[in-house]
């Protein structure tokens, strides 16, 4: 008798063996098959290459948070700008805002912007040589206590995300002044400066302040712009009459002018709407074709 239950538990031992080790099989063919699926759906999506989600996306990193909407999937939709905070094993976390004049014409569900746990979002991050797209869902959203107007956002970790390499901006120089004064300032607010734009591109602008100043002078606007100040721009062009446009201090350097010094800054622009992208370029590409044209007849012998 104690020999038969040993047997039968013998036999069961091995079945469950047997069960386990099908049952992981099944799971990892499941997972394979979902990540052959997923690779599948974003390869025909983009020309891109498609890359696994790793250490490529770097904490601090900035980008957009666009809404899929699952009705109308041509629905126009809000961009949220993006902060990348960490990523997890299973989940990316993602310091959301929008700009003040999308808080005003959104309607506001809780503060969270109607992005909420469920939300099927697209995430594109900007590395340093390349954009990087990703489709996710919202796993949960909290709005930020320390910082008013901020969302702290848990995304799904999915398996890939496209790679997109970074175009190079065609840049022209211009003549017009530009206004510019703090995005984030706690007040009182320092007064708007009014500049000169160097040159221009559908990625960033490059000012000066146009007038010569001293060295304690340049000083101090070198201490006041940083790179990582966000300031909100308005271009002295006609299409861009009454647009702000928001962009982040990369670089600023002193330049030798007669008269004394004076100081340029060169900014990124943050992500746009996109008509106000469209304008741009549009603007940039008018006035290369003019100034390719001046020099072309400036180059033509006198008759």
């Amino acid at each position: 008798m104690e020999s038969m239950d040993l047997n039968r538990a013998i036999v069961f031992c091995i079945w469950l063996v047997l069960i386990s080790g099908a049952a992981i099989s099944c799971f990892g063919l499941w997972q394979n098959s979902r990540k052959y699926a997923e690779w599948k759906r974003i390869k025909a999506a983009h020309d891109g290459d498609v890359l696994p989600v790793d250490d490529r996306l770097q904490s601090g990193a900035a980008g957009t948070i666009i809404p899929i909407s699952k009705q109308n999937p041509n629905e126009k939709t809000p961009t949220f700008h993006a902060e990348l905070d960490h990523i997890e094993k299973r989940h990316l976390l993602v310091n959301m805002e929008p700009d003040s004049e999308m808080i005003q014409n959104i309607k506001m569900a809780g503060g969270h912007f109607g992005i909420v746990a469920g939300s099927a979002v697209n995430l594109t991050i900007t590395t340093k040589h390349a954009l990087y797209q990703l489709d996710t869902v919202v796993v949960s959203s909290e709005v930020d206590s320390e910082r008013p107007g901020r969302v702290k956002l848990r995304l799904a970790r999915p398996f890939w995300m496209a790679r997109i390499q970074r175009r190079k901006h065609v840049r022209v120089p211009l003549s017009a002044h530009a206004l510019f004064d703090y995005a984030e300032a706690a007040p009182p607010a320092p007064d708007p400066i009014m500049g000169q734009i160097v040159n221009l591109s559908g990625g960033g602008v490059r000012v000066e302040m146009g007038r010569p100043c001293t060295a304690n002078e340049a000083e101090e606007l070198l201490s006041r712009y940083e790179p990582g100040t966000l300031l909100r721009f308005r271009l002295g062009l006609p299409a861009f009459r009454g647009t702000a446009l928001l962009a982040r201090v990369c670089s600023r350097q002193r330049t030798v002018v007669r008269g004394g010094l004076d100081v340029q800054i060169a900014c990124e622009f943050m992500p746009m709407a996109s008509w106000e992208q469209e304008l741009l370029i549009s603007h940039i590409f008018r006035a290369q074709r003019v100034l390719l044209k001046s020099r072309f007849q400036s180059s033509q012998p006198a008759a």
